[in-house]
């Protein structure tokens, strides 16, 4: 099955809608026309973006980007379109409201913001050289003092975390700025004194200052020539940051509880052992925040590891860092393919959305016997990642994927891609049929087949619609399983489309489908009875050993175990088994933390593949009646 490329497809669209005969050019461009209402839209979106709602955000920017976009807030509109579409994790998208911002509003007071966010695409994108001088140059020359200060905290954290000696040099040659220069020196001549050439670090920053008098009263300047650096004191410490404020607050909260509570029974089993110090960060969901908080605990030498963060953007952009400087990192809730590819010192505690998506599919064919698929899912980089890898792992395994269909924004209407399954599917009845029967039948238009099956079929059954529309007469039996792999908002819609469209196969979901035992809607459980799904976590709420441990929990932390306290949990087991093997360096951790196989948590079985260092166990599930069972959790 050829995989797609999301970022491609979205940027493709999006290309269609601001293209410049779309947008006119900048001579033929029509006056800004006042539109009232547009102000409440545009207000509505801030409101949403600020209250970390941003892929509601997003609805409310791209509403007034359409055909109508010439309004007096299309400036304000795609700069703010474009800040939410970096904190979403869309760089692509991104650079196109930029672009557009900057080509034909070059005057606007939005410009510097717009190349500022600029740098957070590229950082986005990995190219952190790019990155650099675009805060360098807000750093120096941007007219808000709170855009420089940024732009001067995110060169800094970019310069010294991901950039080698020979691209600080380079960067020296390219920097305009004084105060800019001045940190790009101070970077280079720390990664002078780091290689043991304090000689060559003093030289370049005592002839900086010669040159430039001024620069001796730089922060960054005075740091190099006072610093010290730090040394370990023998105190076992890892390192915490999560989203305890804002947007994601109660989750990162819960997470935390469950991983104290993995401390205190640490502590409860091994008395004799040193303890272990947490050191707390508040991340805010912000991703800024989050690497300058992981910056400032990489330099302590006593953390051996770090936990952090949730959403999986985040995790990615603290994961570089912690890579870079040899510090084990455990990503206790983030499931996007590729967080712990970015090196060896990366793992994920849930397998990721491609592990869930090919143990189901292996579960189907091995287990159930399944050979045809289809498969609908939203057309996002969720919805790829989940269909390339479950389609992948059928091909692999010698089935077929008859079909995909997408979808954009909340499902409410499927006909479209219902129809087609069902035409697809009776058309290769069709064909099966007359293939045994016609020699020729390769040579045959089979379009015009078809149109002859389908008039024969409504003369013989006396039917005005054909055997496509007449869904309620003839139903699809050779499809055996359809993958649904849709957000939570989205079961109700499928699950009630897929049975009216009477398409006669087992339904297989993601872990969202876990939300459908929650739902206050009453007949969704008619719909999603039997579904079969993946999911990275399973508790079962009648078992003893369940009900002990949330009774514990409660007495001990004052709150019910849900699904955050056990992830939380879980991450705290892995640590600190291998904290009571009384580790001393990262890399001992590392090495220890890859090694844990078939350790028993709390939400299911935990095995680091030494590989790819992500969660393998994988929780294959089903609704039965009003339950949810465990099918299997070994699915390596």
């Amino acid at each position: 099955m050829k995989k797609r490329v999301i970022t491609g497809i979205i940027l493709l669209v999006f290309t269609i809608q601001f293209t410049p005969a779309t947008l006119l050019s900048q001579d033929d461009r029509p006056v800004l026309s006042i539109r009232p209402e547009v102000d409440a839209v545009f207000n509505q979106g801030v409101i949403l973006y600020n209250n970390g709602n941003f892929r509601g955000a997003k609805k409310q920017f791209e509403s007034i980007l359409g055909k109508d976009r010439w309004h007096q807030r299309l400036t304000s509109t795609l700069i703010m379109y474009a800040k939410t579409l970096v904190h979403l994790g869309y760089p692509d998208l991104a650079e196109e409201s930029i672009r557009q911002l900057l080509r034909y509003f070059p005057q606007s007071r939005y410009v510097e913001n717009a190349r500022y966010q600029m740098g957070l695409v590229h950082f986005l994108r990995k190219d952190y050289y790019a990155a650099a001088k675009q805060f360098l140059r807000a750093m120096d020359f941007a007219a808000s003092t709170a855009l420089q200060r940024q732009g001067q905290q995110n060169a800094r954290i970019i310069i010294n975390d991901y950039l080698n000696l020979k691209e600080i040099k380079k960067l020296r040659g390219e920097t305009a700025g004084s105060q800019a220069l001045a940190l790009v020196i101070s970077a280079e001549a720390l990664q002078y004194f780091q290689q043991g050439k304090k000689e060559a670090g003093r030289a370049l920053v005592q002839n900086f200052i010669a040159q430039n008098p001024e620069a001796s009263r730089s922060k960054d300047i005075q740091d190099i020539l006072s610093g010290q650096i730090k040394r370990r004191t023998g105190v076992q410490k890892i390192g915490v940051i999560l989203p305890l404020s804002g947007q994601f607050a109660e989750q990162g909260k819960g997470l935390l509880r469950g991983l104290k509570y993995a401390q205190i029974k640490h502590e409860a089993r091994y008395p004799a052992a040193p303890l272990v110090e947490i050191i707390i960060r508040d991340s805010e969901s912000n991703i800024i925040k989050a690497i300058r908080q992981i910056q400032e605990l990489e330099s302590d030498p006593d953390i051996l590891c770090i936990v952090g963060e949730m959403e999986n953007f985040i995790t990615a952009g603290m994961a570089g860092i912690a890579e870079s400087k040899g510090l084990p990192m455990i990503a206790p809730v983030a499931t996007d393919n590729g967080i712990a590819d970015i090196g060896s010192y990366i793992f994920q505690a849930n397998p990721s959305l491609g592990t869930q998506a090919r143990a189901l599919a292996r579960y189907a064919i091995d287990s159930l016997g399944h050979r045809t698929f289809v498969t609908v899912a939203p057309q996002d980089d969720y919805g790829h990642q989940m269909v390339d890898a479950f389609s992948e792992e059928v091909d692999r395994l010698g089935a077929e994927i008859i079909t995909q269909r997408w979808y954009y924004g909340i499902p409410e209407k499927l006909r479209g891609q219902f129809k087609e399954i069902r035409e697809i599917a009776f058309r290769r009845v069709l064909e099966d049929s007359l293939r045994r029967v016609l020699p020729g039948y390769s040579t045959l238009d089979k379009d015009s087949l078809w149109q002859e099956y389908n008039n024969f079929v409504m003369l013989e059954n006396k039917i005005k619609d054909n055997i496509v529309d007449a869904s309620g007469f003839f139903r699809v039996e050779n499809i055996n399983a359809a993958f649904f792999p849709v957000y939570d908002e989205d079961i109700e819609y499928v699950a009630r489309q897929f049975k009216y469209f009477n398409i006669n196969a087992q339904i297989l979901g993601s872990e969202n489908w876990y939300s459908a035992k929650s739902s206050k809607n009453k007949k969704l459980a008619d719909y999603v009875n039997n579904t079969i799904f993946a999911s990275s976590y399973f508790y079962d709420t009648e078992k003893l050993a369940y009900r002990l441990f949330r009774n514990e929990f409660r007495k001990t932390m004052g709150a019910t175990p849900e699904k955050m306290e056990l992830f939380g949990y879980d991450t705290g087991l892995i640590i600190f088994n291998v904290m009571a093997k009384g580790v001393k360096s990262r890399q001992a951790m590392r090495n220890e933390i890859a090694a844990i196989h078939n350790l028993q948590g709390r939400k299911g079985l935990i095995s680091l593949d030494g590989m790819t260092r992500v969660n393998s166990k994988v929780n294959i599930l089903q609704f039965q009646g009003k339950k949810i069972i465990r099918l299997a959790n070994d699915t390596e």
